[in-house]
């Protein structure tokens, strides 16, 4: 084979698995996306059916009746709840964080989170509700 013959061979092979790559990458991607759309709907309904006021009891069964399997309840300390929905590139992942005092909802936020505490709101989320909210583990800071 000639020089010339090698370089295009070599040229088209570079090529083709680019595209190849490129095609996965989109598609895990786009997948996430894809299976997170009914956690993010969750979320959404969790939120917009409680209420500031409600019992933890009475929030914990909307979780359960609105919420997916792949939706995760964690108790950072007792007067925070966050609810996770499974990771998506591009800190696109939603998390509902209430707050309790005396077991009541006194504040509700739905932020995406980029795993550095940068909180952004989705804009396609219900409003913020309640008090002004604490991070969560006893930190000092507010969250926005």
């Amino acid at each position: 084979m000639d020089d010339s013959k090698t370089k295009k061979i070599n040229y088209f092979m570079s090529f083709a698995l680019a595209v190849f790559v490129s095609y996965s990458c989109y598609s895990i991607i786009f997948q996430a996306k894809i299976r997170n759309k009914p956690n993010k709907q969750a979320l959404s309904l969790i939120m917009k059916n409680s209420s500031l006021g409600d019992f933890r009891e009475n929030f914990m069964a909307k979780y359960l009746k609105y919420g997916t399997e792949e939706l995760i309840a964690i108790e950072p300390d007792e007067a925070t709840l966050k609810i996770r929905m499974p990771g998506e590139l591009g800190a696109s992942d939603w998390m509902l964080y209430v707050q309790f005092d005396d077991e009541k909802i006194t504040a509700m936020r739905m932020r995406k989170h980029d795993g550095i505490h940068s909180f952004h709101k989705p804009k396609e989320t219900p409003a913020d509700v309640g008090e002004e909210m604490r991070l969560f583990g006893g930190m000092d800071k507010k969250m926005p």
